[in-house]
């Protein structure tokens, strides 16, 4: 089975000098990934019948290039955050995502690792892939794990049944319909110690974070589906401000 990892590089923003805070020119997640990946498959050359074949595309858009420069503390002067957009879940696919990120950016550990799921996840599925998450905790490969968007019955539910519950749940505050069911899930998070914090991700809908790949790669001859797109993001600990991001993704033929 053919694979291809797809990176965009670093999306940083760095033409703007008035506001240091300012971090990309994109709107949202989603414009992220349609302009990072938007040259990536211009030429793809896939075999397609050797079953260890891996493909490896970068993206020639402007902001590709990482600083070369970095102080003598780095990377432990800086935060590393990743946030992996789940589309099938396999064996493996939170260990490779986490690989990904790790070979790209050259750090042998990860600050914070949270996971997007379908809303549609049902608890058999959502205690596999928790329980990959929890080795690359147990490894020493990320710090701090956490979920992003689950029901209150489900952060119950995870929360109880884990070895090692969440220490992260990201939410959108407007993805609740009243200020009531807002309070309940905050109040959730506070009784089994998880921190709640916010987002502007697509809300338990990972493959709004993927591309059209029948169109892309139509010239292969082949079918494929995203297994994961993964965003990692570096922060400056001293000065408090975004120093790198991009994303990558990995597609598998089917």
């Amino acid at each position: 089975m053919s694979v291809i990892k797809a990176y965009t590089g670093d999306l940083l923003n760095r033409q703007t000098q008035n506001n240091k805070r300012r971090h990309s020119f994109f709107g949202s997640s989603e414009d992220e990934v349609l302009f990072g990946f938007s040259s990536v498959f211009d030429k793809v050359e896939v075999n397609g019948n050797d079953t260890a074949e891996c493909v490896v595309l970068r993206s020639t858009n402007a902001f590709n290039h990482y600083p070369t420069r970095m102080c003598n503390n780095y990377p432990r002067c800086h935060e590393h955050t990743v946030k992996l957009f789940v589309n099938r879940i396999t064996d493996n696919v939170v260990h490779r995502g986490v690989m990904n990120v790790m070979t790209e950016l050259q750090v042998d550990y990860i600050d914070n690792l949270v996971i997007s799921v379908d809303d549609a996840i049902t608890n058999k599925e959502l205690d596999g892939i928790w329980r990959q998450i929890e080795n690359e905790k147990k490894s020493g490969r990320v710090n701090s794990i956490g979920i992003a968007d689950l029901t209150e019955d489900k952060l119950r539910h995870i929360c109880e049944w884990s070895s090692i519950a969440p220490d992260i749940h990201q939410i959108c505050p407007i993805k609740y319909n009243c200020s009531a069911s807002f309070n309940t899930i905050v109040n959730l998070g506070h009784k089994y110690n998880v921190r709640t914090t916010s987002h502007g991700d697509p809300q338990g809908a990972p493959s709004k974070m993927t591309l059209d790949l029948d169109s892309l790669l139509d010239s292969t001859k082949l079918r494929w589906a995203t297994d994961f797109t993964a965003r990692f993001v570096q922060r400056s600990k001293d000065r408090n401000i975004i120093t790198k991001k991009g994303y990558t993704m990995e597609i598998s033929q089917i």
